[in-house]
């Protein structure tokens, strides 16, 4: 459902749209497309998604969400977007230390 919606979108929007903009609005159409399955069907799902939109000049947007990540690697560097999770909140507030939260049963970081 999520690649679906977010494939039409590309489709119908690039590239007249911001990336940026076109990621957000697409993003929002998942959520509430989720949203509406789950009410119509007494469930409890979600869904984790990465993506990126790369410009022909090599510029790139991504959108994450949940769990999931995204990992970018240049010749220089190699850097990854922000966990989306329960436990990464905590290690990031300072209630768990990284090593805690790289080991909790409630999800991990690196």
């Amino acid at each position: 459902m999520a690649i679906e919606i977010l494939a039409e979108a590309a489709g119908r929007e690039l590239p007249e749209s911001d990336p940026g903009d076109l990621l957000e609005r697409a993003f929002q159409r998942i959520n509430a497309a989720i949203f509406a399955y789950n009410m119509d069907n007494a469930l409890n799902a979600g869904t984790t998604l990465s993506a990126a939109l790369v410009a022909e000049s090599g510029r790139c947007w991504i959108g994450t969400v949940g769990d999931s990540r995204t990992y970018i690697v240049t010749p220089a560097s190699v850097w990854h977007t922000r966990d989306q999770t329960y436990v990464q909140d905590l290690v990031e507030s300072g209630a768990i230390s990284p090593p805690a939260g790289r080991c909790s049963t409630r999800g991990r970081t690196s």
